[in-house]
């Protein structure tokens, strides 16, 4: 399996290549945890060059997620092929995850969320005195 990273501003892009199956899913939580300890927690897994889906898979992107949202981050799946669309709708987890058809709708979906939240923190009322 290989990795290509892409920075877009405070967004990460994981192009993965090849299998996540148990011989290198290690490599797969090396690159998270690195990315985790620059408290990049903003990431998109770009799947379209994943060979092999299996419960390895699922269970490497939800484990991701999870550590991902446990740091106000998220986990973002692009170019998601169609048996993965099956495993997760078969094991009722398809909410679990945001799904985009490219990385550039990924992208958005992030800055979409940051003019939201700044929209929130705008109509906050002011602090009593």
């Amino acid at each position: 399996m290989r990795i290509d990273e892409q920075r877009v501003e405070d967004v990460t892009i994981l192009r993965m290549d090849g299998e996540i199956d148990a011989r290198t899913v290690r490599e797969a939580r090396k690159h998270l945890d690195g990315l985790l300890e620059e408290t990049r927690h903003r990431v998109v897994f770009n799947l379209a060059q994943v060979e092999v889906i299996n419960s390895t898979t699922v269970a490497f992107l939800v484990d991701s997620a999870k550590r991902l949202r446990q740091q106000g981050g998220d986990a973002i799946l692009s170019h998601s092929p169609p048996l993965l669309e099956r495993t997760l709708q078969a094991l009722r987890i398809s909410d679990f995850f945001k799904r985009f058809p490219n990385d550039d709708a990924a992208v958005a979906h992030y800055r979409e969320q940051d003019v939201d939240d700044i929209t929130a923190t705008d109509t906050l009322p002011p602090p009593p005195r």
